[in-house]
């Protein structure tokens, strides 16, 4: 029941759906608390918290939010960081324990992949409902991700699940439709104008070509800067000067007299980059406060008259300036051992000849480094998207041990330790017939 719970309180937060149902019938119908207070409970109950809180990941986390709660009395604005920090703890950090923890077979795993699946569509059919006609760039008319660089980085975060329909055996026709739909979110996320993602695009393709297959890095190596740069004829002008502000093209953005915003945009960003790593060094090992940078920033230590009044535009830096080192260490310590689970999971498939896990692994990887890419331009510290991901990464890996290993006397201690009781029938290999066409 805990499971089941869980996958539609991942579903709802990863799919925008309840925050879609409240912009389009004007009521707050609170689904996420109704499926995510019993998924929580029944995690106590089952074990499922403290098998995830045993993972080294699980407790990097609890340890940064055990620095977000010591940094609280040091904060300048002690209302505004009670506040974030009991909105992270009742409803950001749980889904590490949920995914963490609840997720302990195969079959709940694909559940949970095909869940991030079709929460890549709705993502994408967010901007049919919602998009925002008030700026030239891509926007959404309302919820958590209507800037522009937020549903950018949450498409990104997304599609590399759909390539994992691709990748496993399931009728064509869903190939088809999920590719389709991966050209559509690359377009989509071109159009937000976001120079942020565009870096993560790089960095994903570049991913590809390191720890993808022969046929993936052909395929996709290819065809992708293909799409992509035919994309670029169907984007606005303004949007186009916003990249080229990217590549340092100076003359072409100063003879546009309508773009003058980029190049403010820019050095303003420079400027909050720069005052973060000030106010980390100045507060290393407590911070402001969580959340109060902006305060910080805009009152006393701002540089100009009236202070800028903004987030850092960079979660690791957001991070440091506002919770301190340690906490800092911690958030980007979870982060890299959850990718570290990632790579472990694909070296195991390939010695063992199971390539859905190498595609799955592979495909959680890039899902993680795309955000974590976006995450250098963005202020999503305190946002669900590490925690859940680094959840994917531990139960994968535990899955990998328990089903995917040849049977073994060491199985028993392992599911012991992670408080399951040991299930021999599906200790065998997945059959040859059932792997993915990664090759």
């Amino acid at each position: 029941m805990g499971f089941y719970f869980a996958l539609v309180y991942v579903f709802l937060r990863f799919s925008m759906a309840q925050e879609s149902l409240t912009l389009l019938v004007r009521v707050n119908l609170y689904l996420a608390l109704l499926c995510g207070l019993p998924a929580v409970v029944l995690a106590l109950v089952g074990g499922g918290a403290q098998r995830a809180s045993r993972s080294t990941t699980g407790k990097l986390w609890i340890a940064f939010v055990a620095m977000m709660a010591a940094s609280m009395p040091f904060s300048v604005w002690l209302g505004g960081s009670a506040s974030l920090f009991l909105g992270y703890v009742r409803t950001e950090i749980p889904i590490f324990f949920l995914i963490g923890g609840m997720v302990l077979t195969w079959k709940e795993f694909k559940m949970l992949m095909n869940a991030l699946a079709i929460s890549g569509v709705c993502a994408l059919a967010m901007e049919k409902l919602f998009s925002s006609t008030e700026d030239v760039r891509l926007s959404l008319g309302g919820g958590s991700i209507s800037n522009s660089n937020d549903y950018a980085a949450h498409l990104l975060m997304l599609l590399p699940f759909l390539l994992w329909v691709i990748f496993i055996p399931v009728a064509r026709i869903y190939k088809i439709a999920a590719a389709g739909l991966l050209v559509t979110g690359l377009f989509f996320i071109l159009k937000t104008g976001s120079r942020g993602a565009l870096i993560a695009i790089a960095v994903g393709f570049l991913l590809i070509f390191v720890k993808g297959s022969g046929k993936l890095r052909w395929t996709l190596g290819l065809l992708g800067p293909v799409v992509i740069v035919a994309s670029f004829s169907f984007l606005p002008a303004t949007v186009l000067f916003r990249f080229a502000d990217l590549f340092g093209n100076n003359q072409q953005i100063s003879a546009a007299a309508d773009v003058t915003g980029v190049e403010g945009s820019s050095e303003q960003r420079r400027y909050l980059l720069r005052k973060s790593i000030e106010f980390t060094f100045e507060h290393p090992i407590f911070g402001v406060g969580p959340g109060d940078f902006a305060v910080f920033e805009g009152g006393s230590r701002a540089e100009t008259k009236h202070g800028e009044w903004q987030q850092t535009h960079n979660s690791y830096t957001q991070v440091s300036s506002e919770v301190g080192l340690p906490a800092a260490f911690f958030f980007i310590g979870a982060a890299m051992t959850g990718l570290f689970s990632f790579n472990r999971v694909m070296k195991r498939a390939w010695r063992d000849k199971t390539p859905i896990l190498v595609s799955t692994a592979f495909v959680c990887m890039l899902s993680m480094v795309l955000m974590m890419t976006c995450m250098a331009f963005l202020s999503l510290a305190y946002r669900f998207y590490l925690p859940a991901l680094t959840g994917l990464a531990i139960a994968l890996e535990r899955i990998q041990r328990m089903e995917f290993s040849d049977p073994a006397p060491a199985a028993a201690p392992v599911a012991a330790r992670a408080g399951i009781a040991v299930r021999r029938p599906p200790q065998r290999r997945v059959p040859r017939e059932n792997s993915s066409a990664w090759s």
